[in-house]
């Protein structure tokens, strides 16, 4: 099991923050763009009755808005969850190397 340095585990600490913060944006885009092709699709409809020509313009857009809300939904989690997950096991893992130490130092 390798030793981290106090600066390491605080750096570690720093960095799920930083995750989460990065998380909740992603979730935040994501649902825009997913708002932002359901908006479109009403404004396609309601331009689509009076001139046809416009519809696909609009379908691509709704399109394109709609799977990037769902890229960045799947992207959230393959890039931050397991980075997570990961330092907070090393922080764990040091909590308890440190209070088993404690306990045999008295």
């Amino acid at each position: 099991m390798p030793s981290y340095t106090k600066e390491q585990l605080l750096q570690f600490q720093r960095e799920i923050n930083q995750f989460y913060k990065m998380r909740k944006l992603f979730l935040g885009l994501g649902w825009a763009l997913i708002g932002l092709s359901i908006i479109l699709f009403i404004v396609a409809i309601a331009v689509g009755v009076q001139d046809q020509s416009m519809i696909m313009p609009l379908s691509y857009l709704v399109s394109l808005s709609l799977i990037g809300g769902i890229v960045l939904f799947i992207l959230r989690k393959a890039l931050f969850d397991r980075r997570i997950k990961n330092r907070k096991q090393i922080i764990k893992e040091a909590k308890e190397e440190h209070e088993i130490e404690s306990m045999f130092e008295k």
